[in-house]
């Protein structure tokens, strides 16, 4: 039987939001337009962390044009008078892609974007310039990943395994990263004297939702759309009817 569980720390983050949060001090809650569905290729559970879901993420090459679908709630939360109960909100997408893909996890993420990864190049440097061959896109202390293609290198300083930070823009195409978070007093650009190889830059905001991970290696044919919907804020998870 397929895995169809929420991340512990959405369930926390749940809990906050409803009995923690006041008018003096709001928790900002997701935009309800920017829920995202990953496809991924790793061992997912309920305590994976997001630099490890990120970096599980399928690759997007020339031919399979893979992105993240955008996953829309289809109803709102909304009481069942006739049973006395609550239906909680549905999140629904369709995926399709002009080259067959495997994955075994389909993972659900919160306030994130479309774009999944892209190459990028590292000039070595103190600190050290990333360049993407087209716009990075990349907002001010945006989290990322940069990590090694299938026969690429990551070049010694650099953690292929953590989440980094936009530290600045240099141009539509290059940028500099920090190790350490926005706020931190010692944060600075990262330095690196090598370039490492067939590198992929890999866009890490959000918040992880849930997931569903399949007993096996899933193959989605080319062209074939194939709906999914996840429950998400009841009980049960979103076991029933997800990835239907």
């Amino acid at each position: 039987m397929p895995t169809n569980l929420k991340f512990r720390s959405w369930l926390e983050y749940e809990i906050e939001a409803i009995f923690t949060n006041s008018s003096s001090a709001p928790r900002t809650l997701p935009d309800r337009a920017n829920f995202y569905a990953l496809l991924c290729n790793g061992n997912i559970t309920d305590v994976s962390s997001k630099a490890s879901v990120i970096a599980a993420e399928i690759e997007k090459t020339t031919t399979n044009n893979y992105n993240r679908f955008n996953a829309p709630f289809a109803t709102e939360a909304i009481y069942d008078g006739a049973n006395k109960r609550w239906q909680m909100p549905v999140v629904t997408w369709t995926v399709s892609y002009p080259e067959a893909v495997q994955y075994n996890s389909v993972v659900l993420i919160a306030d994130s974007r479309a774009e999944s990864n892209k190459p990028v190049v590292i000039t070595p440097g103190t600190p050290a310039t990333f360049t993407t061959s087209d716009a990075h896109g990349l907002s001010q202390d945006e989290e990322l990943m940069i990590t090694p293609g299938i026969s690429g290198t990551a070049p010694t300083g650099l953690d292929a395994s953590v989440i980094y930070y936009m530290f600045a823009s240099l141009s539509s195409t290059e940028f500099q990263i920090s190790a350490l978070p926005p706020g931190d007093p010692n944060r600075v650009a990262l330095d690196l004297s090598a370039a490492g190889s067939s590198l992929q830059l890999r866009y890490a905001r959000g918040r992880l939702v849930g997931y569903r991970r399949e007993d096996s290696i899933e193959t989605l044919a080319a062209n074939a759309p194939r709906s999914f919907n996840f429950f998400i804020a009841n009980a049960a998870g979103f076991g029933v009817g997800a990835g239907t």
